[in-house]
């Protein structure tokens, strides 16, 4: 097993953990604020670590070469081109703003701004057709 998959395996492991302090916060009655509390530093702090995994992966493979296509007709901005570069490689939008350091709703209007331009209705639709204009391009996946 090499880095790559062994980052895969630590990210799959904290997501389970995040699932699991979302239960746990279910569990806990509404009045235990000090306990919901504790559950969702805790979610906080791994989230944290999933990022800095995710950011290795991508630092050590450099999977993406950002590119804006000079002979495409959509035009991204500098902002966009981030956007998507990390809607491919699967980031949510909560994600997206921590990485970015920007709102939550900030990144709703870039995501919804590749929707409209590349004429898009989901997320998988716009990493699809960007990679099909030639914006962005994968070395391997």
């Amino acid at each position: 097993m090499n880095m790559r998959d062994n980052i895969k395996l630590i990210i799959r492991e904290i997501e389970q953990i995040i699932q699991e302090c979302d239960k746990q916060n279910y569990l806990i009655p509404h009045d235990n604020f000090p306990a919901k509390a504790a559950v969702l530093a805790i979610k906080e702090k791994v989230l944290e670590v999933k990022i800095e995994m995710q950011d290795l992966l991508i630092n050590d493979e450099k999977n993406l070469k950002i590119e804006n296509a000079p002979n495409c007709e959509i035009k991204l901005t500098s902002r966009e081109l981030e956007v998507l570069i990390l809607l491919s490689k699967g980031f949510s939008n909560k994600e997206l703003a921590y990485r970015l350091s920007i709102s939550d709703r900030t990144v709703q209007f870039h995501v919804k701004s590749l929707f409209d331009k590349f004429s898009a209705s989901s997320r998988t639709e716009v990493v699809t057709k960007a990679l099909s204009e030639g914006i962005i391009s994968t070395k391997e996946l």
